[in-house]
């Protein structure tokens, strides 16, 4: 990836989204990334067709500044990848149909 626009969050946090190309020579269905850092720690949010990631990154922050997306506390030092794992694991396994997806209202 050559270009970066880097969304800078606080002096330890930021959101860097990783084009392929210049900004100006982006297509919509290029493939970027999209990363949050924090603390030195980079985590990917998103790793998809530019109009995607963008839209779901634009979605996802309009839902956090207006409260209506919160992660349980428990899932937060975990993450909600290790609770879906168990969650899909169990549901394989089991075929019970009843178990909640924790990532249903993220």
């Amino acid at each position: 990836m050559e270009n970066l626009i880097n969304l800078e969050i606080s002096k330890t946090q930021s959101i860097g989204i990783y084009l392929p190309c210049k900004k100006e020579d982006m297509e919509s269905f290029d493939y970027v990334t999209v990363k949050y850092l924090k603390d030195q720690i980079e985590y990917t949010l998103y790793d998809d067709f530019a109009t995607e990631a963008i839209q779901s990154l634009k979605n996802s922050l309009e839902q956090v500044l207006n409260f209506k997306m919160q992660i349980e506390s428990e899932y937060i030092n975990k993450g909600i990848g290790y609770y879906y794992n168990i969650y899909t694991n169990k549901l394989r396994t089991t075929c019970d149909r009843s178990l909640v997806d924790p990532a249903k209202n993220l």
